[in-house]
């Protein structure tokens, strides 16, 4: 029984371990070759609109009239978009907006199918109903569906057949489809990483898993002690996550973690950076990519890119145009004009990557709309986002010149992820007689910077974090330290900066017994080096002198052996 019981685990955990999961990667259609159908509307939208990153308007396309049917075809199947990927793929996200002004033959449940040839079809899901949104809103007609596809089988095409729609409509004796864009992204299942010797900064668009591989990644959450720095060892790393590794110096290929396994990286003072900017060597910014941000009620048409509207937020412009700016919705459907009730102001969150007390906070006003734009504020603050939210600032006004707001606000204890709620706005009219209850939100740019703090690099060739000496160009993928001036001064920084401590994260000792990198404890006291690596079992190694002289950690205390 035993021995069956060992099998069936070995089993799970290698199954485990040789899992593969996708992240979503790079677009796919870049043009409108790559996409078919079999019944295209004649006198409604081309296919190109679904690719010119317009949802208003006539900017779309849809399924055709029985009479739009390819010659010899008859309406008796589900009418169709295909896609040619351009090479043969494993996973694939499927992205998909409503038609913005006659959202009703949205599609509601589709079939998707693979192929190689154009000829033989596979389906790859049947039925697939209840396509997913990334937006947490109660208008679930304002779509921006995204979808991960499980191919399995690489396919190089892959067709999409409308099996519903919201309202039932049809063209013909089957449903049809309106939609306003339209794109696939690749599935990746694995990143390249490349290291220096020593310690590297990194900060990776996909989500990695180190625990199968010859790297090991760290962030920092705590202050320094005595001038030191101590990381902690994380494995299942979250995506746009600043984190230190360490290895022999090269390329490596790590994989995609799973989102069920990420490691908790709240409250750490690494920042990583998503697009090439430069940093501040005091009071750096804070905010970097558009994964930071978070909406109770997200215009799903105007602002940023179709597919990540909070880019208009840190886009570094602020053009007469709504790519430039972001903003909650102003409306909703033309069916649903009864306006929610009980609807709470909405918000626009922030995840400040560590925890601050003392910010500044910049907002600008849309140079598309400037009379929208934020007059009255509650600001929210929580370490938990599965716990209470603290209102640490009630009718706060933000001071604006020009078209700039600039406030230095005291939140009252450290936190890292903020709420920015909009009370009242500029405008003379702050809904439309259509819209929902509360005010709209509307910014150009927003940036938060943590007050009285220190920036630092990492020199992999000292092992040492150092303080910027000037306003310094960081690229993407790569990351920083941000230190608030009470940690540097509580932590007897000299000039020369932070050498890391012993990195207490590889191996943790709790009451004499030693702790795995999973957190499971053991029976047996372990005695460790200063890298965290098991190298006896227990003391007697050291009272019998079979020990290298050097200085060894035991029951959480540094052993000297001479």
């Amino acid at each position: 029984m035993r021995k069956t019981l060992f099998l069936l685990i070995s089993a799970l955990i290698s199954m485990s371990a040789s899992a593969q999961h996708y992240a979503k990667g790079s677009a796919l259609v870049t043009s409108v070759k790559q996409l078919s159908s079999d019944i295209s509307s004649s006198t409604e939208g081309s296919l190109s609109k679904l690719l010119d990153g317009v949802v208003t308007g006539k900017s779309f396309w849809s399924t055709g009239k029985i009479t739009d049917m390819a010659a010899g075809l008859s309406d008796d199947h589900y009418h169709y978009l295909q896609v040619d990927l351009g090479k043969e793929c494993h996973d694939i996200f499927l992205s998909m907006s409503g038609r913005r002004d006659w959202y009703p033959q949205f599609p509601t449940a589709i079939k998707v199918e693979g192929s190689n040839d154009q000829s033989t079809w596979t389906v790859v899901n049947d039925n697939a109903s209840n396509i997913a949104t990334p937006w947490v809103t109660d208008h679930k007609n304002y779509l921006y569906a995204l979808k991960e596809v499980y191919l399995n089988t690489p396919y190089r095409y892959v067709r999409i057949s409308f099996l519903s729609n919201i309202n039932g409509d049809k063209k013909g004796n089957y449903p049809c489809a309106q939609l306003g864009e339209f794109q696939v992204y690749e599935g990746v299942s694995q990143a390249s990483v490349t290291v220096g010797n020593g310690y590297t900064t990194l900060c990776s668009d996909y989500p990695l898993d180190f625990r199968n591989t010859d790297l090991k990644a760290y962030i920092i959450k705590e202050a320094p002690q005595s001038g030191k720095i101590a990381l902690k060892q994380v494995t299942c790393v979250p995506a746009h996550t600043g984190i230190i590794v360490s290895g022999s110096a090269g390329t490596y290929t790590i994989p995609v973690a799973a989102t069920s396994d990420l490691d908790d990286v709240s409250g750490n003072k690494i920042v990583g950076v998503g697009e090439d900017a430069t940093i501040a060597k005091t009071n750096a910014y804070l905010l970097t990519s558009t994964s930071q941000f978070a909406s109770d009620f997200p215009s799903t048409s105007l602002g940023g890119k179709p597919d990540d509207r909070f880019l208009g937020l840190i886009d570094n412009a602020n053009e007469n145009n709504d790519p430039s700016q972001w903003r909650t919705e102003d409306n909703i459907p033309s069916k649903d004009r009864v306006p929610i009730p009980d609807r709470q102001y909405h918000y626009l969150q922030v995840n400040l990557g560590g925890c601050y007390q003392n910010i500044e906070l910049q907002m600008q006003k849309s140079k598309a709309w400037s009379t929208v734009f934020p007059k009255t504020i509650d600001i929210l603050a929580t370490n938990d986002l599965n716990g209470e939210w603290t209102t640490v600032k009630t009718g706060f006004h933000p001071t604006y010149k020009d078209y700039d707001s600039d406030d230095e606000i005291d939140l009252g204890a450290k936190y890292q992820y903020l709420r920015l709620v909009v009370k009242e706005n500029h405008a003379t009219t702050i809904v439309k007689a259509d819209g929902d209850n509360y005010p709209i939100f509307l910014l150009g740019e927003i940036q938060i910077k943590g007050v009285n703090t220190q920036t630092f690099a990492l020199d992999n060739s000292k092992n040492g974090i150092y303080p910027f000496t000037a306003d310094t160009k960081v690229t993407a993928g790569n990351a920083y330290v941000v230190l608030t001036s009470d940690e540097v001064s509580s932590g007897n920084a000299t000039d020369g900066g932070f050498q890391f401590g012993v990195p207490t994260g590889l191996v943790e000792i709790r009451d004499g017994y030693d702790v795995n990198v999973s957190g499971q404890a053991s029976a047996s006291r372990g005695v460790y080096n200063l890298r965290g690596q098991k190298v006896a079992d227990d003391e007697d190694a050291l009272r019998n002198h079979k020990m290298i002289p050097g200085i060894y950690v035991v029951k959480g205390k540094k052993i000297v052996v001479k």
